[in-house]
């Protein structure tokens, strides 16, 4: 009997860390109908990455990562199927926000920018990551008019 007590607390301690994991890939032939079809409606050449399901704020979703009309998305569904958020990487930074850094920062590297639209709230801000000497890692985001709105310390030096 100890064999299998001790069989039993191990297996719990090393399951603990993988259920914690609030993240899960799934195939598109698990995602439902009314959910691709908003898909495919709002994204009719879009190139699937991955699909997943997760919890954001104790609500279950499905994220979907594609690529669309040469620039990387992750959008966010209820698992009725309707979208609550998208996010896009892009490429070309407005010089407002570049502007911005350079008038705060001595020297700093962009590690991305992204554009977040949540449709429940119904709003769209900018986020750029960088990293810098003064702050480390940092989230800053903008406004619609790339106004500041908040910074964020992520990893500090």
């Amino acid at each position: 009997m100890p064999f299998f007590k001790n069989f039993a607390i191990i297996l719990f301690l090393f399951a603990c860390p993988f259920s914690s994991n609030s993240q899960e890939f799934i195939s598109e032939d698990e995602i439902t109908i009314n959910i691709l079809k908003w898909y495919y409606d709002q994204y009719p050449n879009g190139e699937t990455i991955s699909w997943s399901s997760s919890s954001v704020n104790n609500v279950d979703v499905l994220k979907v990562k594609f690529n669309y009309n040469e620039n990387e998305y992750t959008a966010t569904y209820s698992l009725k199927g309707k979208r609550l958020s998208e996010t896009v990487k892009i490429e070309n930074i407005p010089i407002t926000v570049t502007n911005y850094l350079y008038d705060n920062y001595a020297k700093f590297k962009i590690k991305s920018f992204l554009k977040r639209i949540d449709f429940k709230a119904n709003e769209t801000s900018y986020e750029v990551e960088i990293k810098s000497k003064e702050a480390g890692l940092e989230r800053i985001v903008f406004d619609t008019n790339f106004q500041r709105e908040t910074n964020q310390v992520l990893t500090s030096n």
